[in-house]
């Protein structure tokens, strides 16, 4: 996610079906998720699609998700450094047991058994579950809390996924010297995860992977919740290189499937982000006979906001242009790459020139217009995760709030508002 201020509302979108490319491609052995979603790309609606929410601002902290945190460790601080990211936020307060209070309480509220089991009560059936390095592989050269702090919450959230019958998406959310400069890295700033200390970063985010694996892959108390491992999220392509981060996704793919245990019955499918790449089918090159990823099956994952630059400032009805685009190229690019892509973040944070409404029901209905017409887009493909659970006092931002206002449906389902 990106750290930008959400503001409000829009519109619509009329899904539009394209015409399926015939292409020739390797016999691949799809896991059973993954031969579902492959199969279910037609029609929106049917039930087989992915529907859910990231669960984010939990254990990678984004100052414009949770405020109040931040300001309870700026209060701490006895330098001039001000909490913007979670680097930040532990060097402004310059003290581990301070800092740990705050976040072991953070982590104990932020999110708990029963937005789980409301999350399965609005007929979801996907939560997607940012996790950073730091968590798995801790190094003295950064300022995040050490020890594996985190894990006992992770299994926990795991085990309230099994218990209310809900898939995970582990995503590794972080990367060493950051592979996108932003907060949701942990560390705003350059992208220094090829260009630092190249090697080490890469074998730390492989060994993060290897440890999520043989945690809660390969621990049959887990129940095979976990449904797909994000290898990475959102590394920027045009930063890092095209070519490098195909030989950076091969090598953890490779990592992934061979720390997953003979005896997992039914292994996790691979995520991969689509690295900012667009049109996706730009992606053609890498899955074809001699790219990177050619004959390797995995899910693509694709954000859409209409929020930041280059989709903000636009008028209303260039927003339901970009919802026409965004349906058809994940329409198009599935059938072209033979591989399910899900909408694994997008919101209703808008930047509109003329979206102006006077009464509240007007609000209420571009919201809902908005919501329904952006998911009869992505279930074009896979389906969709929103950004986010929760978010405080940012309803643009937060299902549950969302919800609440009657911006989103109660059934996920719910199409009567798409235009």
């Amino acid at each position: 996610m990106f750290s930008s201020l959400r503001s409000i509302i829009s519109l619509a979108v009329l899904a539009i079906f394209c015409q399926n490319v015939a292409l020739a491609f390797p016999a691949m052995h799809y896991e059973t998720f993954e031969k579902r979603l492959l199969n279910d790309t037609n029609y929106a609606g049917n039930s087989t699609k992915i529907r859910g929410v990231n669960l984010g601002g939990w254990f990678i902290i984004e100052q414009w998700m949770k405020p109040s945190l931040f300001q309870q460790a700026q209060a701490l601080s006895k330098n001039n450094i001000t909490a913007q990211d979670q680097w930040t936020f532990m060097t402004a307060i310059n003290n581990q047991t301070a800092a740990k209070n705050l976040l072991t309480n953070h982590w104990s509220t932020w999110i708990n058994a029963t937005d789980f089991q409301q999350i399965k009560q609005l007929g979801l059936n996907t939560v997607r579950l940012p996790v950073p390095h730091w968590a798995f592989n801790a190094s003295s050269a950064e300022p995040y809390l050490g020890g594996g702090l985190e894990l006992p919450y992770i299994n926990q959230a795991l085990l309230w996924a099994k218990q209310y019958g809900l898939d995970v998406l582990l995503d590794l959310h972080t990367a060493p010297n950051s592979q996108n400069g932003a907060d949701h890295s942990g560390h705003i700033g350059p992208i220094q995860f090829r260009n630092v200390s190249g090697t080490d970063n890469a074998n730390r985010v492989y060994d993060s992977l290897t440890k999520m694996v043989k945690t809660y892959v390969n621990d049959a108390k887990y129940g095979g919740v976990v449904k797909g491992i994000e290898l990475l999220n959102e590394p920027q392509c045009a930063v890092l290189g095209a070519d490098y981060m195909t030989n950076i996704y091969q090598t953890a793919y490779n990592t992934v499937k061979n720390a997953i245990a003979k005896n997992v019955t039914s292994p996790p499918s691979i995520v991969l982000h689509d690295c900012w790449i667009s049109p996706l089918s730009n992606w053609q090159p890498a899955v074809s006979q001699g790219g990177g990823l050619y004959n390797l099956p995995f899910i693509l994952d694709t954000h859409r906001y209409h929020v930041f630059a280059p989709r903000n400032n636009m008028t209303a009805q260039q927003h339901i242009d970009l919802c026409h685009q965004d349906g058809s190229e994940i329409y198009n690019a599935t059938q072209a790459l033979q591989r399910p892509i899900v909408t694994g973040e997008f919101s209703l944070g808008v930047s509109c020139t003329d979206c102006n409404y006077s009464t509240n029901q007007q609000v209420v209905t571009a919201n809902r217009q908005f919501f329904e017409t952006q998911t009869t887009a992505y279930e074009r493909g896979a389906g969709w995760i929103f950004w986010s659970w929760k978010a405080e006092n940012n309803l643009p931002w937060s299902y549950k709030d969302a919800v609440q206002a009657q911006w989103i449906p109660t059934d996920p389902t719910e199409k009567s508002y798409a235009l």
